[in-house]
């Protein structure tokens, strides 16, 4: 995947947000406790490819704050609990740090996923891509908004993007915040962006969680798209 391509996949995902009623929940932190998962445990040189393929704080600039910091992957539940992700060994799964634009609501943050082989990786990828993956995730969102307040919902914007199906670009997904004041759902400044990438038989993802605020730097669009442009660049480095 060239540079250029990266810039362009994920500056059409940093577009702005519609006027907020409220921001989007920031990324959970990590738990307080752990499980031990009943999986087998993976290779060392597959939990150190599931490592290099995050996207950390280094790979963007140092302007970007660490939220919450990188862990292994817990046990799949939910969407994707009968899928190739689920029978993944232990540490073949990592979640990459949280990372935070200073003073605003701009969230990042990667997973990767080591698959035995490449056809492995390409079934989940055509799974994640489904109609009934796409819907099972904006539930899981809605969930936690409607949770938090029950005033906010979530809806699916959008399933398509410029270059998919290119450069292993696998996928993209726009989920909406819709917030509920009294008259009718509307547009509200919380906007959950899903990307998927693959090389080889290792799967990339790259969430992007933003509500765009009248303090944000003109050109903020622009520096997170070019940031994200080198950090996947790097992380696609590292597989090679």
């Amino acid at each position: 995947m060239t540079a250029s391509a990266v810039l362009i996949l994920l500056a059409a995902g940093c577009a702005g947000a519609n006027p907020a009623a409220a921001p989007p929940a920031p990324p959970a932190a990590p738990p307080s406790t752990t499980t031990t998962p009943a999986l087998p445990r993976a290779d060392q040189a597959t939990i150190d490819l599931a490592l290099a393929t995050t996207i950390t704080q280094a790979d963007l600039s140092g302007t970007w704050e660490v939220y919450t910091p990188a862990r292994e992957a817990e046990p799949v539940t939910g969407c994707g609990d009968k899928s190739p992700l689920a029978d993944l060994p232990a540490g073949a799964r990592q979640l990459g740090p949280v990372l935070k634009v200073p003073n605003s609501t701009w969230f990042v943050y990667s997973s990767s996923a080591v698959f035995p082989d490449e056809a492995a990786a390409i079934k989940w990828a055509q799974l994640r891509n489904t109609p009934e993956y796409v819907e099972c995730r904006r539930g899981e969102l809605d969930s936690e908004q409607h949770a938090k307040d029950a005033r906010y919902s979530v809806v699916t914007e959008s399933t398509t993007a410029e270059g998919i199906g290119v450069g292993g670009y696998e996928g993209y997904t726009r989920y909406q915040l819709k917030a509920d004041l009294g008259q009718g759902p509307q547009n509200a400044s919380g906007t959950y962006d899903r990307h998927t990438y693959r090389s080889g038989r290792v799967m990339i993802g790259i969430s992007i969680d933003f509500a765009a605020g009248e303090k944000d730097a003109p050109d903020l669009h622009t520096t997170i798209g070019n940031d994200l442009t080198r950090a996947l660049a790097a992380v696609y480095g590292r597989v090679k």
